[in-house]
């Protein structure tokens, strides 16, 4: 079911409003709607870590815990030190190829009142992706609170291989499923946010809730919509902000910032035209990677002659980086229809006033 916004003419209270339906938003709508994270009391492969967890009130959530503290010394795979706590809890040792059972268990507390709302379908940017590509996570951690990704593929009787990257359209699948297993669905509203502000007066329908924040919103008929909130969480993502560079030419309508984009521009080129890529990353990978499988060239451009990849990714499970990786290092003539620019930064992008619209770059 399309779960699009509920119109009405008058304003609506919710408790908590989330901005954005990815899997931050979902996750959170999963402990909103009255589960919560307790310890389950197995050790953990850090014995620093199960010390930790071992001193703790098995009567308390963890969210009632002293997150700061369980984290300390914890490294992961992003920027947030609660963020890697919860990872090393749901995936223990899963950095170092170890698959064991998740140190949480979920537990039924009283809902909180709140709203997802999001663009499209529930998964956000993952419905976006192209869904022909796998995915750079092995499938454990694509997972969302009480639903093992294994498991759902089972129930959906897809094969179940084990934890391995899977493709994109299956991660996707597996989201828009979840909010339906999880029945999440009430929580769910399709539109887009226009604004989002302080608010500080009373309003007489809200007499008795904190209302700190107002958030319109427009679903896709242009209706127009209210909420009041004592809470705003934004759980919004980077995916739909590519990186620029801010030179001249950057909007030239064969210039790209997106793989799908640049995918589409493949199949056209039926001369299979040489292409330039930009950047040393796994985005710039997979467009080398996309460029040689339709016959093109590849003129690669990159900041830094000594490219490594993260630790985090071995040959035996991403092959295809670490054969972009040499293919950087090395001299470019043992690759064919591949050359390497590297230490050079691109600085313009023109194209010729005459027939034949040659497409010029400045190195």
């Amino acid at each position: 079911k399309d779960h699009t916004l509920s119109w009405k003419a008058g304003p609506i209270y919710k408790e908590i409003v989330i901005i954005g339906n990815g899997p931050s938003g979902l996750a959170l709508s999963y402990i909103l709607s009255g589960r919560w994270p307790y310890y389950n009391g197995q050790p953990h492969p850090d014995p620093m870590l199960t010390l930790r967890l071992q001193s703790l009130s098995r009567s308390h959530s963890l969210l009632e815990q002293d997150l700061g503290f369980l984290s300390q010394g914890i490294e992961g795979r992003g920027s947030s030190a609660v963020g890697s706590l919860l990872d090393a809890m749901l995936h223990p040792g899963a950095d170092q190829g170890l698959d064991l059972d998740p140190l949480i268990e979920w537990r039924c507390h009283k809902r909180i009142d709140h709203v997802v709302i999001g663009k499209g379908p529930p998964g956000g940017a993952w419905q976006a992706m192209d869904s022909n590509i796998l995915t750079l996570s092995l499938s454990s951690w694509m997972e969302l609170p009480g639903l093992r990704f294994e498991e759902w593929e089972k129930e959906d009787c897809s094969s179940s291989k084990g934890n391995r990257r899977v493709m994109v359209s299956k991660v996707a699948k597996y989201y828009q499923d979840y909010v339906h297993k999880q029945r999440l669905a009430r929580y769910q509203r399709r539109g887009l946010v226009t604004s989002v502000t302080r608010y500080d007066e009373v309003i007489d329908d809200f007499s008795d809730k904190k209302v700190n924040w107002k958030i319109e919103v427009e679903d896709s008929s242009g209706r127009k919509l209210c909420y009041y909130s004592r809470y705003v969480v934004l759980a919004t993502g980077t995916n739909d902000c590519p990186n620029r560079l801010g030179i001249s030419g950057e909007n030239l309508s064969w210039v790209h910032h997106d793989l799908k984009e640049l995918e589409k521009e493949l199949v056209d080129n039926k001369k299979k035209e040489p292409v330039l890529v930009v950047g040393a990353g796994l985005s710039a990978s997979d467009a080398v990677l996309a460029c040689r499988s339709r016959g093109c060239h590849v003129y690669h451009v990159f900041r830094r002659a000594n490219v490594t990849i993260d630790k985090m990714l071995p040959p035996s499970i991403y092959p295809e980086y670490h054969k972009v990786q040499e293919m950087m290092l090395n001299n470019h003539e043992l690759f064919p229809d591949y050359t390497a620019f590297p230490s050079y930064t691109l600085q313009e992008m023109s194209e010729e006033y005459s027939p034949e619209r040659r497409k010029l770059v400045k190195i």
